[in-house]
């Protein structure tokens, strides 16, 4: 649809009943399948593209904060990723454990950023009266005050991912991975212990209780 439209002036296309029903199946059932499957990058692509088509000035607006701020985003991704690597592969007790340490930095998808900002400023903001006007939770957010970077803590993330040595040629895969599990609660708690939590009921364990389509991970 983009590509046929000009993506240049997307933006203002009239759009036909056929091209929003097609965005909409798109956004709801194949980048769902996508995640399902942990196929992220499909997913960030197809939602990102429905975005454009569906919600246009929220889309256009979420872009204006990235372009506005992507110095900002680039300088503190680069400033937490030069503290925490050192920190981990200074560990002499953590890296004797490990075939592999990486530090990576990710920067929220757009609509990703805006479902997550809409929910917060709900949340906040939303009040009886305004439900009671709006039909539509978005047009609530286009109303309010225009959205900020730090209206989403997660914004911003750096991704430890590690892998974990065999002690002897014999060991089990499944044994291999559960010292993974246990090795990512050690990595979390070097880190807390540097960066204590601002809140710790953010924290989560998807080691413990992974998420349907087998993601585990601990987020801090």
């Amino acid at each position: 649809i983009l590509h046929h439209t000009n993506v240049g002036s997307s933006e203002y296309m009239t759009r036909t009943p056929d091209m929003v029903q097609t965005a909409r199946e798109a956004i709801r059932v194949y980048a769902t399948l996508a995640q399902q499957l942990g196929m992220h990058r499909l997913q960030s692509a197809i939602e990102e593209r429905a975005f454009r088509i569906l919600y246009r000035r929220q889309y256009r607006a979420v872009m204006s904060l990235y372009r506005e701020n992507g110095e900002a985003i680039d300088s503190i991704s680069t400033s937490l990723s030069s503290k925490i690597t050192p920190t981990l592969h200074q560990e002499e007790s953590l890296t004797a454990q490990l075939e592999d340490l990486q530090v990576t930095s990710r920067v929220k998808e757009p609509f990703s950023f805006w479902k997550k900002l809409l929910k917060t400023k709900s949340k906040q903001q939303l009040s009886p009266s305004d439900s009671q006007t709006s039909s539509h939770p978005t047009s609530f957010l286009m109303r309010s005050d225009p959205p900020a970077i730090t209206g989403v803590q997660d914004a911003v993330a750096l991704r430890v991912i590690l892998k974990a040595r065999k002690w002897k040629p014999e060991e089990s895969d499944e044994t291999t991975r559960a010292r993974e599990r246990i090795l990512c609660y050690y990595v979390q708690q070097l880190i807390r212990s540097k960066w204590p939590a601002l809140e710790a009921d953010r924290c989560k364990d998807y080691i413990q209780f992974p998420k349907s389509n087998g993601y585990q991970s601990l987020h801090y």
